[in-house]
Parts: C-alpha cells; sequence; structure tokens
C-alpha cells in the first residue's frame, strides 16, 4: 500500500525551507510537468492545417516538424541528460528543462517564417528532453518495484492529463484567438511549475527505495555493455519503439484526419482528441499500472505479457477507426483502441528501473528515450505525413486514412516484441542482482 510515510532527503525538512515534500506531493509535481510537457508538445497537431496554410508547407514538412525536428533534437539531449541526472541533483535538472520548453513553446507563437517555427520547435525539444529521464529515476527511488509500475503509471498520466486539457483548451484558444496567441498561454504553466518545483520538492536519496546506497554512477560505455547483455531489455526498447511509431504518428495528425474526412471544428477536433487520448488513454495507463503491479506477484512477466496482448488487439482496431463510415462508429472503435495501446506505458517504462543497476537508471531510461525519440517520434508523423503526400495522387483527402493505417501496424509489432522479451526476462533479472545486490527485492516475482 502507498502510504504517506516521510521519504529521507526527499520529504526531510530543511532549515529555511518553507515545504515539507512528502512522495505523493513530489510524484504529483512530476505529474503536472509531465503535462506540461506532453500538452506543450502535442498542441502542434492541432494546428498543422493553419500551419501549413499560412506557411504554404506539404504534409511531409508538417510530419517533420511535428515529428522529426523535435525527436532529432530530444533524443541527442537526452542521453547527457541522463548521464548528468545518475550524478547531479535531478529536482533542479527537471526545473530548468521545465522553464526551457514553456519558453519555447511560447517563442513558437512569434515565429514570422516556417524556419523560425522549426528553430523554436527544436529548443523546446531540448528543454523537454531534461524532464523524462530524472523525473522516471526520482520516481524509481521514490516507490519500490512491488509498487513502481503503479507509481511509474501515475507519472506517465501527467501525458494523459496535458493531452485532456491542453487539446482541449487549446482547440477553443486556436478557434477564437489562432494559434499563435495559443502557443503563447500554453507556455505558461510549464515556466510557473519550474518556480513549484525549485521551491517546494525536494531531491530523494538515490537507491532508498530498495534500501541501499547506490554507489558512483557509472561511465556511459558501461551502461551500454549492460543493456546489449540483456535481451529482455533491448527486445523491449525495441518494441517500445515501434509502438510509439504508431502512437505518435497516430496522436499528431488524428486530429487532422477527423477535420478533413469527418468535416469537424476545432473545438470539435479538439474536445474529441483530448477525450480519447487524455482521458481513456490515461485510464489505460492507470489501470495497466495496477493490473501489472498484482499480476506481477503471481510471475513478474506480466509486465511484458500484459503489454504484449493489449497492443496486438489494440492495435487491431486503429483501421477500424480509420476506415470507419460515420463518426460514431470511428469513435466506437478509437475508444477501445485508444485505452489498449496506452497500456504498455507504465508496465514497460517501470521494468526498465528493475532490469539496470540502481546507478544506471536515468541514464538507462534516457537511452530508451532516445531511441524511442529517433523511431517513434522522428519517423512515425514523417512516415504518416511522408505517405500521404505519395497516395494523395490516387486517394485523395483518403491519403491520409491509408498513411494512417500504415504507420499504426507499430502498435502490433511492439507487442510482438514485448512478448519475445519475456522469455528471456528471468535472465536479465538474475544478471542484474549480481550485479547490484539491491535488486534482490525483485527476485521472488522473477518466476
Amino acid at each position: 500500500m502507498l502510504d504517506e510515510t516521510v521519504v529521507a532527503a526527499a520529504t526531510r525538512p530543511v532549515a529555511g525551507d518553507g515545504f515539507v515534500g512528502l512522495r505523493h506531493y513530489a510524484l504529483v509535481a512530476l505529474l503536472l510537468v509531465g503535462a506540461a510537457n506532453i500538452g506543450d508538445r502535442m498542441v502542434l497537431s492541432l494546428m498543422l492545417d493553419p500551419i501549413g496554410r499560412e506557411f504554404h508547407v506539404s504534409d511531409a514538412a508538417l510530419g517533420l516538424l511535428a515529428g522529426s525536428v523535435f525527436a532529432l533534437f530530444y533524443a541527442i539531449f537526452s542521453i547527457p541528460v541522463g548521464f548528468a541526472s545518475d550524478r547531479l541533483n535531478r529536482r533542479n535538472i527537471v526545473a530548468g528543462a521545465a522553464a526551457l520548453f514553456g519558453l519555447m513553446t511560447m517563442a513558437c507563437g512569434l515565429a514570422a517564417q516556417f524556419w523560425q517555427l522549426v528553430v523554436a520547435r527544436a529548443l523546446m525539444s531540448i528543454g523537454q528532453s531534461g524532464t523524462e529521464a530524472p523525473s522516471y529515476a526520482m520516481t524509481a527511488d521514490l516507490y519500490s518495484p512491488n509498487q513502481r509500475a503503479t507509481a511509474v503509471a501515475v507519472l506517465q498520466s501527467g501525458g494523459s492529463l496535458g493531452l485532456l486539457v491542453g487539446l482541449f483548451c487549446s482547440g477553443l484558444l486556436l478557434q477564437h484567438l489562432g494559434w499563435r496567441t495559443t502557443f503563447v498561454i500554453a507556455g505558461l504553466p510549464a515556466v510557473l511549475l519550474s518556480v513549484v518545483l525549485i521551491t517546494t520538492v525536494r531531491e530523494p536519496v538515490r537507491g532508498h527505495s530498495e534500501g541501499a546506497h547506490a554507489g558512483a554512477a557509472p561511465p556511459l560505455m558501461t551502461v551500454a555493455q549492460l543493456i546489449v547483455r540483456q535481451c529482455a531489455l533491448v527486445l523491449l526498447i525495441v518494441g517500445v519503439a515501434l509502438a510509439c511509431t504508431g502512437a505518435y504518428g497516430l496522436v499528431s495528425f488524428l486530429p487532422t484526419f477527423l477535420a478533413r474526412s469527418h468535416g469537424l471544428t476545432p473545438v470539435q477536433v479538439g474536445l474529441i482528441v483530448a477525450l480519447l487520448f487524455g482521458a481513456v488513454g490515461g485510464a489505460g495507463l492507470l489501470i495497466a499500472g495496477k493490473l501489472s503491479d498484482r499480476l506481477a506477484t503471481r510471475n513478474v512477466k506480466w509486465n511484458l505479457w500484459l503489454p504484449s496482448l493489449s497492443l496486438i488487439v489494440g492495435g487491431t482496431l486503429v483501421p477500424v477507426l480509420l476506415f470507419a463510415p460515420t463518426l460514431a462508429m470511428a469513435l466506437a472503435a478509437g475508444v477501445p483502441a485508444i485505452f489498449l495501446n496506452s497500456m504498455f506505458y507504465g508496465p514497460t517504462f517501470a521494468l526498465t528501473q528493475s532490469l539496470v543497476p540502481i546507478a544506471m537508471r536515468a541514464t538507462t531510461t534516457a537511452i530508451l528515450l532516445f531511441i524511442l525519440n529517433i523511431v517513434g517520434a522522428g519517423l512515425g508523423p514523417l512516415l504518416v505525413g511522408w505517405v500521404s503526400d505519395v497516395v494523395r495522387v490516387a486517394t485523395g483527402d483518403d491519403g491520409l486514412r491509408w498513411a494512417l493505417a500504415v504507420v499504426s501496424t507499430g502498435h502490433i509489432l511492439g507487442g510482438i516484441c514485448f512478448a519475445i522479451a519475456a522469455q528471456f526476462l528471468s535472465a536479465d533479472l538474475a544478471r542484474v542482482r549480481m550485479h547490484d545486490p539491491a535488486a534482490a527485492e525483485i527476485a521472488p516475482f522473477a518466476k
């Protein structure tokens, strides 16, 4: 059971400080930063059509802006951020990064030319690369392994909250104030949250949840060498990257698809997408985290079996959403599709923390995020835009429909990778215990 225990340095009062940070409070603060992160990142998806019309650019160029430009800089900076997070104060890294991406989101609204928007988007991605890896590492230090999937799912639900509130509010702002003002307003919360983090959240002690000291962080090459020896971890990373290719492609272009194919207004699109990816997707995240923690007490492989099943079933429902003749039928398929396709995040990211020694967690998460963003966020939207442009000659406005269907197969391929990874999981966990005795807490469940 999660309690309100005060956790070491994360929760110890310090002279001159006016706040005592409980671990749940720290988790909520990180959740809100994640909400601002995803909200600022995905608000662009509502603006692709008006931006394309104003700057006279193709779907491929919009896919480059929505995915590849962001993913390239995010990925490049995520590894040094993770490396620093295993050595420096992670709270300060998250706070500084939040301030940067909030300011750069606001700068997007000031772009006079398309290349200026690209530059602002790139700088925003650098800021956002600094929040995720240290947040996951902090959460792992606040919650024990048998609580971790739930805690990570709660942390990741910030993304769903960001989509729910951000897309709905942005749809209203876009329709009444235009895309430039929407960007400026969207960036404000992240700047405010950076101040909240600095003044109210304490840095947790590394290794606290396992009752051990993390020791010195190893060199990057040592982390990489361990990862490539972990077959389950390698397949997990590949599976996450493939699933995110489908996920980022879908979330980036589904608003445009709904507007083009079903004739919806920005407010209608914002509401539908916010409910699908925010409320429904968030429910999938939270339920999967709790269910995974419970099933893993019987067999730790459920941390991979559950995401595998959910992605394979959910992936088959995406084409039904896309090719449904009416909006009602599309939403009837979209609700279970988004719910199931959101269930892989918590269990897999939590399991990543258990598949490496304590001192390697932030760096390993950064490597996962690097690959996820290069392959998933980088290629997903770009492939959707490119395929849409290629097939538009033959299919007209249905080009985007076919493009989304092709790229969404990444969900199914990711699920297959997780199923294969489960076969190597017990051996990988045993290898971690040899490197890091503190990880022995998960041993009873490694069947």
